[in-house]
């Protein structure tokens, strides 16, 4: 399942994957691994020659206990490093 699918108005946990993902994307702007730009500051470092920004991806998972029954969503944002 994808992000969007996950975060869709239809989708019956979308509060859940929601809650998830803004934990994931917290963790990591608290730890200051990486800047975020609007449109404009990105162009405007482009022109100056700065490299393109690289793509990332959200991957989502569900925790199951022994049981294999549901304890956790689990949202990791991960670099495309292919790119």
């Amino acid at each position: 399942m994808s992000l969007l699918q996950a975060l869709a108005d239809s989708h019956p946990n979308q509060e859940v994957w929601l809650q998830s993902y803004y934990e994931e994307k917290d963790s990591i702007e608290s730890m200051g691994t990486f800047q975020r730009l609007t449109l404009m500051e990105y162009r405007a470092l482009r022109e100056k020659g700065a490299p393109k920004a690289i793509p990332t991806m959200t991957i989502l998972t569900i925790k199951k206990d022994k049981n294999l029954l549901p304890i956790q969503s689990k949202s990791c944002i991960v670099v495309l490093g292919n790119h």
